[in-house]
């Protein structure tokens, strides 16, 4: 008889992995939504093209293959926008 193995509280997502070629989904509606967002920050707080576009990236890693109703936990983000050289703070801020 095997013992009792409890599942996963939360199940966690490997952003590091992510290779745009592979994985990007464009057309997802949170993506679009979100990069809607971002430029209507990027305008308001003035942000350089360069943030403007390490942000878009970093969406665009965050959010391929999201669906509604999963989180997005910022320290499951963090090593893999770090890692890219993408902002985490902004990206953070245009997910709320």
């Amino acid at each position: 008889m095997t013992g009792w193995i409890q599942p996963p509280l939360f199940t966690t997502r490997d952003y590091r992995t992510f290779e745009r070629e592979r994985h990007a989904d464009l057309a997802n509606p949170w993506m679009i939504r979100a990069r809607r967002a971002a430029r209507a920050l990027s305008e308001a707080r003035g942000w350089t093209r360069w943030v403007a576009s390490d942000v878009d990236r970093a969406l665009v890693i965050v959010l391929s293959g999201h669906a509604e109703g999963e989180s997005i936990r910022c320290t499951e983000i963090f090593p893999a926008l770090r890692g890219r050289g993408l902002p985490v703070g902004r990206t953070a801020e245009v997910l709320n």
